[in-house]
């Protein structure tokens, strides 16, 4: 209300920004290409202005691996008006209260390790003149590499193995008895976290690992606020985890359906000796998709070693475009 003024003089003031959000991310890497569909929102949307109300090439900026590509145009699929019934002045009224679109970007590097957008400031603008903050999109985020982790050219032994898991040297593979994936990194963060260190390929703390334990055997979680994307040379993954006698649980990897595999290549010893001392079965999600894999070498050779009774390959295990499944 208006100081010192009545009920009749009041009047409505808008302090809210419009809302830029993601509403899903498509890549597909060795395609190069990555579709980002974002939902735009407020209760001011202004429809009227076309400039105000519509994204455009030059408010978005691409970033390929950390720095910003200018030989990427996006392209914009047909928006979808979002609308809903309002009582204005006694009347019911269609008001459109935003849009939702799809963003496509192509030509990207086929080993990139991170695709993003980000939209900027005030790309956006209500009725009232508030326009959006800046926002950042990842579309496509991969793990470290792995394929030296464990490499039996240089001589080591499963018995006396000493390669790290993800890059940390003081994590050693044959002692992570568990793996565990979450859709957020807030829990590295937690009370009672040993250990927190960067697994994903950019190098950037998009994906993080981290574990409580400060001894075998250990129970590492990785975690990201974006989708989690198997690197492309995802070969050793999880080899050797779980090999150690200290380790005991009958689950070696827990939540893979959290991990995205649509764009591997390489596969080689992914599952090589995982779970061997005590995992009981493995059970690949339907999500597990494996369309673009050409070698799967010794993928699975020893995988639950000790005691393991069931393989489940789910419904997306396809082998059409392997071209090594050496055992």
């Amino acid at each position: 209300d208006i100081p010192g003024g009545t009920a009749s003089d009041s009047e409505v003031v808008d302090v809210v920004d419009p809302l830029i959000e993601k509403v899903s991310t498509s890549p597909y890497a060795v395609r190069q290409t990555a579709t980002i569909k974002v939902r735009v929102t407020d209760k001011y949307f202004n429809p009227d202005d076309t400039d105000a109300s519509t994204l455009s090439a030059d408010e978005i900026e691409v970033w390929i691996n950390g720095a910003k590509d200018t030989s990427i145009t996006p392209v914009f699929g047909t928006a979808t008006v979002l609308d809903e019934t309002r009582v204005i002045g006694g009347v019911n009224t269609t008001v459109q209260y935003g849009f939702e679109q799809t963003i496509t970007l192509s030509g990207y590097a086929v080993n990139a390790n991170q695709v993003k957008i980000k939209i900027l400031e005030d790309a956006i603008k209500d009725k009232s003149g508030n326009g959006n903050k800046d926002i950042e999109i990842i579309a496509y985020n991969v793990l470290r590499l792995t394929n030296t982790e464990f490499n039996a050219n240089t001589g080591a032994t499963e018995s006396n193995m000493g390669y790290p898991f993800l890059g940390e040297a003081s994590i050693l593979r044959q002692d992570v008895e568990q793996v565990i994936f979450e859709n957020s990194i807030s829990g590295s963060t937690a009370s009672g976290v040993a250990k927190v260190w960067d697994v994903s390929a950019q190098n950037d703390g998009s994906i993080k690992a981290w574990t409580s334990q400060t001894a075998a055997p250990y129970t590492v979680y990785i975690g990201s606020d974006y989708e989690i994307f198997a690197n492309q040379n995802s070969a050793g993954l999880f080899s050797m985890i779980g090999y150690s006698e200290v380790c005991t649980e009958t689950e070696t990897i827990k939540n893979l359906n959290l991990l995205n595999t649509n764009s591997v290549t390489s596969m080689w010893r992914f599952f090589h000796a995982t779970g061997y001392n005590a995992m009981t079965s493995l059970t690949l999600p339907d999500s597990f998709n494996t369309s673009n894999v050409t070698s799967m070498a010794t993928m699975f050779s020893r995988t639950g070693y000790k005691a393991m009774t069931t393989l489940n390959l789910g419904t997306n295990f396809n082998t059409s475009k392997v071209t090594n499944m050496n055992t």
